[in-house]
Protein backbone atom coordinates (compact mmCIF):
# COMPACT_ATOMS: atom_id res chain seq x y z
CA UNK A 1 0.00 0.00 0.00
CA UNK A 2 3.17 2.23 1.13
CA UNK A 3 4.75 1.70 -2.64
CA UNK A 4 1.22 2.37 -4.30
CA UNK A 5 1.30 5.61 -2.64
CA UNK A 6 4.52 6.50 -3.26
CA UNK A 7 4.12 5.93 -6.90
CA UNK A 8 0.35 8.03 -7.00
CA UNK A 9 2.47 10.64 -5.52
CA UNK A 10 5.34 10.74 -7.93
CA UNK A 11 3.12 10.28 -10.82
CA UNK A 12 1.30 13.40 -9.58
CA UNK A 13 4.05 15.45 -9.12
CA UNK A 14 5.66 14.61 -12.20
CA UNK A 15 2.20 15.60 -14.20
CA UNK A 16 2.16 18.84 -12.10
CA UNK A 17 6.38 19.54 -13.43
CA UNK A 18 4.89 19.13 -17.54
CA UNK A 19 1.81 20.39 -17.50
CA UNK A 20 2.72 23.57 -15.47
CA UNK A 21 3.23 25.87 -18.94
CA UNK A 22 5.85 28.63 -17.94
CA UNK A 23 3.84 31.22 -19.67
CA UNK A 24 2.60 32.92 -16.91
CA UNK A 25 5.96 33.46 -15.08
CA UNK A 26 7.76 34.52 -18.04
CA UNK A 27 4.76 36.94 -19.52
CA UNK A 28 4.72 38.41 -15.59
CA UNK A 29 8.90 38.97 -15.56
CA UNK A 30 9.09 40.00 -18.92
CA UNK A 31 6.55 43.05 -19.37
CA UNK A 32 6.61 43.86 -15.62
CA UNK A 33 9.48 46.37 -15.66
CA UNK A 34 10.93 48.98 -17.93
CA UNK A 35 15.15 48.42 -19.54
CA UNK A 36 16.85 51.88 -20.76
CA UNK A 37 18.08 52.14 -24.31
CA UNK A 38 21.21 53.96 -23.35
CA UNK A 39 24.18 53.67 -25.46
CA UNK A 40 27.65 54.98 -25.88
CA UNK A 41 28.56 56.98 -28.54
CA UNK A 42 31.73 55.07 -30.43
CA UNK A 43 31.99 57.32 -34.23
CA UNK A 44 35.48 59.12 -34.58
CA UNK A 45 35.31 62.85 -33.25
CA UNK A 46 35.69 65.58 -36.10
CA UNK A 47 37.43 68.66 -34.73
CA UNK A 48 36.75 70.60 -37.96
CA UNK A 49 33.48 72.76 -37.87
CA UNK A 50 31.82 74.84 -40.60
CA UNK A 51 29.12 77.66 -40.50
CA UNK A 52 26.11 75.43 -41.44
CA UNK A 53 24.23 74.90 -38.33
CA UNK A 54 20.93 72.49 -38.12
CA UNK A 55 17.97 72.70 -36.12
CA UNK A 56 16.61 69.22 -35.53
CA UNK A 57 13.20 68.86 -34.91
CA UNK A 58 11.34 66.65 -32.85
CA UNK A 59 11.40 62.52 -34.07
CA UNK A 60 8.16 61.40 -34.41
CA UNK A 61 7.24 57.36 -34.25
CA UNK A 62 5.29 56.30 -37.12
CA UNK A 63 5.14 52.51 -36.38
CA UNK A 64 1.89 52.02 -34.69
CA UNK A 65 2.58 48.47 -33.60
CA UNK A 66 5.57 49.74 -31.86
CA UNK A 67 3.28 51.53 -29.54
CA UNK A 68 1.91 48.41 -28.21
CA UNK A 69 3.34 47.23 -24.74
CA UNK A 70 5.05 44.77 -26.37
CA UNK A 71 3.88 40.83 -25.75
CA UNK A 72 5.35 37.37 -25.01
CA UNK A 73 3.65 34.74 -27.61
CA UNK A 74 2.92 31.27 -27.25
CA UNK A 75 5.03 29.65 -29.98
CA UNK A 76 4.52 25.51 -29.27
CA UNK A 77 4.29 23.20 -26.91
CA UNK A 78 4.89 19.49 -26.41
CA UNK A 79 4.67 17.33 -23.30
CA UNK A 80 5.16 13.53 -22.72
CA UNK A 81 3.77 12.67 -19.10
CA UNK A 82 4.05 9.25 -18.04
CA UNK A 83 4.14 7.30 -14.82
CA UNK A 84 7.69 7.61 -13.84
CA UNK A 85 9.25 9.75 -16.62
CA UNK A 86 7.67 13.56 -17.62
CA UNK A 87 9.34 15.52 -20.38
CA UNK A 88 7.84 18.90 -21.85
CA UNK A 89 9.24 21.18 -24.37
CA UNK A 90 7.72 25.49 -24.15
CA UNK A 91 8.78 27.42 -27.17
CA UNK A 92 7.80 31.22 -26.91
CA UNK A 93 8.22 34.76 -28.68
CA UNK A 94 9.25 37.64 -26.78
CA UNK A 95 8.67 41.52 -28.24
CA UNK A 96 9.47 44.81 -26.33
CA UNK A 97 6.69 47.33 -27.31
CA UNK A 98 7.60 51.30 -26.68
CA UNK A 99 5.96 51.29 -23.00
CA UNK A 100 8.61 48.69 -21.76
CA UNK A 101 11.51 51.21 -22.66
CA UNK A 102 12.33 53.54 -19.99
CA UNK A 103 13.44 56.93 -22.43
CA UNK A 104 10.94 58.97 -24.11
CA UNK A 105 12.32 57.65 -27.93
CA UNK A 106 10.66 60.71 -29.69
CA UNK A 107 13.34 63.31 -27.03
CA UNK A 108 15.85 60.40 -26.56
CA UNK A 109 16.81 59.77 -30.68
CA UNK A 110 16.39 63.94 -31.05
CA UNK A 111 19.30 64.43 -28.13
CA UNK A 112 21.33 61.45 -29.57
CA UNK A 113 21.25 63.30 -32.94
CA UNK A 114 22.57 66.16 -31.49
CA UNK A 115 24.56 64.33 -29.85
CA UNK A 116 26.50 62.38 -32.11
CA UNK A 117 26.61 65.27 -34.53
CA UNK A 118 28.38 67.20 -31.90
CA UNK A 119 30.61 64.38 -32.13
CA UNK A 120 31.48 63.84 -35.66
CA UNK A 121 29.26 66.29 -37.61
CA UNK A 122 30.84 69.14 -39.15
CA UNK A 123 28.44 71.61 -38.94
CA UNK A 124 26.39 73.19 -35.66
CA UNK A 125 23.28 71.50 -34.40
CA UNK A 126 20.79 71.95 -32.07
CA UNK A 127 16.61 71.82 -31.56
CA UNK A 128 15.93 75.48 -31.75
CA UNK A 129 15.80 77.10 -35.04
CA UNK A 130 18.85 79.12 -36.47
CA UNK A 131 19.74 81.61 -39.04
CA UNK A 132 20.70 78.81 -41.90
CA UNK A 133 17.33 77.61 -42.14
CA UNK A 134 18.50 74.53 -42.37
CA UNK A 135 16.03 71.48 -40.78
CA UNK A 136 16.31 68.22 -40.03
CA UNK A 137 13.19 65.93 -39.56
CA UNK A 138 13.10 62.38 -38.37
CA UNK A 139 10.16 59.80 -38.78
CA UNK A 140 10.91 56.41 -36.93
CA UNK A 141 8.86 54.05 -39.17
CA UNK A 142 10.27 51.00 -38.72
CA UNK A 143 11.05 49.46 -35.28
CA UNK A 144 11.42 45.83 -33.57
CA UNK A 145 13.53 44.27 -31.21
CA UNK A 146 12.29 39.86 -29.87
CA UNK A 147 13.41 36.81 -29.69
CA UNK A 148 12.59 33.05 -29.02
CA UNK A 149 13.22 31.94 -25.66
CA UNK A 150 12.33 28.36 -24.72
CA UNK A 151 12.01 26.32 -21.60
CA UNK A 152 13.15 22.35 -21.76
CA UNK A 153 13.23 19.66 -19.50
CA UNK A 154 12.28 16.15 -17.52
CA UNK A 155 11.90 14.45 -14.64
CA UNK A 156 11.90 11.06 -13.83
CA UNK A 157 11.98 8.58 -10.82
CA UNK A 158 13.71 5.32 -11.35
CA UNK A 159 14.72 2.68 -8.57
CA UNK A 160 13.91 5.28 -6.18
CA UNK A 161 15.92 8.19 -7.17
CA UNK A 162 14.83 10.97 -8.60
CA UNK A 163 16.10 12.76 -11.35
CA UNK A 164 15.47 16.17 -13.02
CA UNK A 165 16.78 18.39 -15.52
CA UNK A 166 15.64 22.32 -16.67
CA UNK A 167 17.32 24.48 -19.86
CA UNK A 168 15.91 27.91 -20.31
CA UNK A 169 17.56 29.93 -22.89
CA UNK A 170 16.63 33.04 -25.08
CA UNK A 171 17.90 33.97 -27.89
CA UNK A 172 19.14 34.04 -30.68
CA UNK A 173 16.90 37.59 -31.07
CA UNK A 174 17.22 40.13 -33.66
CA UNK A 175 16.46 44.49 -33.29
CA UNK A 176 15.50 46.48 -36.03
CA UNK A 177 14.95 50.07 -36.96
CA UNK A 178 14.60 52.24 -40.37
CA UNK A 179 14.48 56.27 -40.23
CA UNK A 180 13.26 58.33 -43.10
CA UNK A 181 14.95 61.67 -42.78
CA UNK A 182 14.37 64.70 -44.39
CA UNK A 183 16.79 67.82 -44.37
CA UNK A 184 15.56 71.10 -46.04
CA UNK A 185 15.63 74.94 -46.35
CA UNK A 186 13.08 77.39 -46.27
CA UNK A 187 10.67 74.49 -46.76
CA UNK A 188 12.53 73.06 -49.89
CA UNK A 189 14.03 69.78 -49.68
CA UNK A 190 17.62 69.33 -50.26
CA UNK A 191 18.12 65.88 -48.96
CA UNK A 192 15.73 62.88 -48.02
CA UNK A 193 16.94 59.78 -47.70
CA UNK A 194 15.93 56.62 -45.87
CA UNK A 195 18.52 54.23 -43.26
CA UNK A 196 18.05 51.27 -41.69
CA UNK A 197 19.62 49.07 -39.39
CA UNK A 198 19.70 45.81 -37.23
CA UNK A 199 21.32 44.27 -34.58
CA UNK A 200 21.48 40.40 -33.50
CA UNK A 201 21.72 39.09 -30.10
CA UNK A 202 23.22 35.37 -29.55
CA UNK A 203 21.48 33.26 -26.88
CA UNK A 204 21.76 33.58 -23.47
CA UNK A 205 21.65 31.60 -20.50
CA UNK A 206 21.54 33.77 -17.02
CA UNK A 207 21.42 33.15 -13.65
CA UNK A 208 19.27 33.25 -11.51
CA UNK A 209 16.24 32.45 -13.48
CA UNK A 210 14.32 34.97 -11.35
CA UNK A 211 16.42 37.51 -13.24
CA UNK A 212 16.49 35.74 -16.52
CA UNK A 213 13.32 37.17 -17.99
CA UNK A 214 14.29 40.90 -16.80
CA UNK A 215 18.07 40.54 -18.31
CA UNK A 216 16.43 39.30 -21.92
CA UNK A 217 14.26 41.94 -22.29
CA UNK A 218 16.86 44.61 -21.09
CA UNK A 219 19.33 42.83 -23.85
CA UNK A 220 16.57 43.07 -26.92
CA UNK A 221 16.08 47.10 -25.66
CA UNK A 222 19.83 47.41 -25.63
CA UNK A 223 20.13 45.71 -29.45
CA UNK A 224 17.56 48.12 -30.40
CA UNK A 225 19.36 51.07 -28.91
CA UNK A 226 22.58 50.08 -31.02
CA UNK A 227 20.46 50.49 -34.22
CA UNK A 228 19.66 54.00 -33.08
CA UNK A 229 23.32 54.82 -33.02
CA UNK A 230 24.37 52.69 -36.35
CA UNK A 231 21.18 54.89 -38.05
CA UNK A 232 22.27 58.47 -36.38
CA UNK A 233 25.77 57.87 -37.97
CA UNK A 234 24.43 57.21 -41.10
CA UNK A 235 22.85 60.03 -41.12
CA UNK A 236 24.89 62.45 -39.68
CA UNK A 237 27.87 61.10 -42.42
CA UNK A 238 25.78 61.78 -45.22
CA UNK A 239 24.91 65.16 -44.20
CA UNK A 240 28.57 65.74 -43.89
CA UNK A 241 29.16 64.88 -46.66
CA UNK A 242 26.51 67.27 -48.62
CA UNK A 243 26.99 70.06 -46.99
CA UNK A 244 30.72 69.65 -47.62
CA UNK A 245 30.31 70.22 -51.60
Amino acid sequence: MACRLRYSVLAAALGLLGSCSPYQRLYTDFMKGRSSIRYIHTSKKEFKKTDNRVNVSLPVITDSRFKSAGNVRHVKSTVIPLIVFNSWDYRYECEVGQPLIIENLPRFIQASVIAESRRSGTFGIDSVSNDSGLTLEIAVDSLSAKGPYSNIGFASYLLFVFLSHRDESAGPGVAYSRFHYRLSRAEATILESTVSSSTSLTTLSISPISKFHEGYRANLVECLGDTFRKNTEKIIARINLLLKK
